[in-house]
């Protein structure tokens, strides 16, 4: 009785088992030699992505040898959540191209990933107007990494685009197209996309941007972009959206088509920290619009306006930044009811070619260079231990700068220091 027993408890622990061991993720291939077929297994590969993509399933992985790959048209659909497209030899040696005009793949599930670090594809081919990679609504959590995106006839709107939400986009390198990269998403619960490590060039636009509604926090860390015709980083956030733009390299080496900004920063509270800003643009960092924004440790250079902070911006914190050889260093707007601290900043703004006194109300070498006695629209703003370098003061501006500077010409000294106090 008791071995029947036994008996009757194996046989109904195989019968779990086995078909749980029926949903374990499987692996498919794909190879310029192979023959789309049923299975599309390592010895017995598929030929096309779209071949391997029809017979996968939720959780699998598709790993795509070398060679280049058309990709039909319309676009390859991925409806099945998690799957996984990567390649063995990485993306300079593994190409996807478009066989018609539009989109190569659109993500329609969560989870799926496109590439990976050493694993990625090229993108390359007349994508007419439409982005190379879109995630369509609610295929939240994309990942899309590793991957080389080119955008050869000057006519595709977006490398990647996305209207979901919580996506990576790491270490792509993309040239070209209109918005290179933007994700977008009016969640409320959060965008929380992840936009790290990614190097784009020569977008006719927009090189990164983020769209996002309430408490986004979204994190935009690490990229490089040169010589974009409009802005770096565009930044929308939500009343509450908590952003980080950090540790982004900016650099524009030819004049733009529509000279814009290093970064451009709309609503929200972000923290814009710890980046470097250089070249032919009309700001370094421009930030409005119902905005509580932090902006330190930030270098910019050789721009005309190196910090611009204007429309209704409150509770603005401006502080350790260098600025170096920018027309004007920072302007503040005429807008009351805002309140803003500007302290331990180094302006090297060398040899002022510009009167300090002006009749603006800004900061910087173009009206005054840093503020006026006009303290009507600047009664809020707390200045304090700025360093300015080169700038000297003269008698008829003395009495009407907003102390709180530390005036030095070079070669800095104690001696040649002039310290200004503030009762602000």
């Amino acid at each position: 009785m008791k071995k029947n027993t036994l008996a009757a408890g194996v046989l109904a622990a195989l019968s779990f088992i086995a078909p749980f061991n029926q949903s374990f993720a499987k692996t498919l291939y794909v190879e310029t030699w192979g023959a789309d077929n049923a299975t599309c297994s390592k010895s017995a590969p598929c030929h096309t992505l779209g071949g391997a993509i029809g017979i996968a399933g939720n959780r699998d992985r598709i790993v795509v040898g070398p060679g280049t790959f058309d990709i039909p048209n319309p676009s390859l659909e991925i409806l099945q959540t998690s799957l996984k497209l990567t390649s063995v030899a990485g993306a300079r040696a593994t190409t996807l191209v478009p066989s018609g005009n539009g989109e190569a793949i659109e993500i329609e599930a969560t989870g799926v990933t496109i590439g990976q670090r050493g694993k990625g594809f090229t993108f390359r081919g007349n994508f007419d107007g439409y982005p190379a990679v879109y995630v369509d609504t609610g295929a939240d959590k994309a990942r899309i990494e590793g991957n080389i995106f080119i955008d050869e006839n000057d006519n595709a709107s977006s490398a990647i685009d996305s209207d979901s939400a919580r996506n990576t986009v790491r270490g792509n390198v993309v040239q070209g197209f209109s918005d290179a990269i933007y994700l977008d998403n009016s969640s409320l619960d959060g965008t929380r996309h992840q936009v790290r490590d990614n190097h784009v060039t020569g977008a006719r636009n927009i090189c990164i941007g983020v769209g996002s509604g309430e408490k986004s926090r979204n994190l935009v860390s690490g990229n490089v972009v040169t010589n974009c015709d409009y802005v770096g980083f565009e930044i929308y956030g939500g009343d509450s959206s908590g952003d980080r733009i950090e540790k982004n390299v900016v650099e524009q080496r030819i004049p733009p088509a529509y000279p814009g900004a290093g970064i451009y920063v709309f609503g929200g509270s972000p923290q814009v920290r710890r980046n470097a800003i250089r070249g032919q643009l009309v700001s370094g960092i421009y930030v409005e619009g119902d905005i509580t924004a932090t902006i330190r440790d930030n270098l910019v250079a050789d721009t005309e306006t190196g910090i611009l902070v204007e429309n209704n911006t409150i509770r603005t914190v401006i502080q350790g930044n260098t600025l170096v050889g920018n027309d004007t260093s920072v302007v503040f707007p005429r807008t009351e009811d805002s309140i803003r601290t500007f302290r331990s900043n180094n302006l090297l703004d060398y040899d002022c070619p510009y009167d300090f006194i002006g009749d603006q109300g800004f900061i910087g070498p173009f009206s005054p260079p840093f503020i006026v006695s006009d303290k009507t629209y600047h009664d809020q703003a707390l200045i304090f231990g700025n360093l300015v370098i080169d700038c000297a003061f003269d008698n008829t501006a003395e009495s009407a700068i907003a102390e709180g500077f530390l005036e030095i010409s070079r070669p800095a000294s104690k001696a040649n220091a002039v310290k200004y106090k503030s009762d602000l």
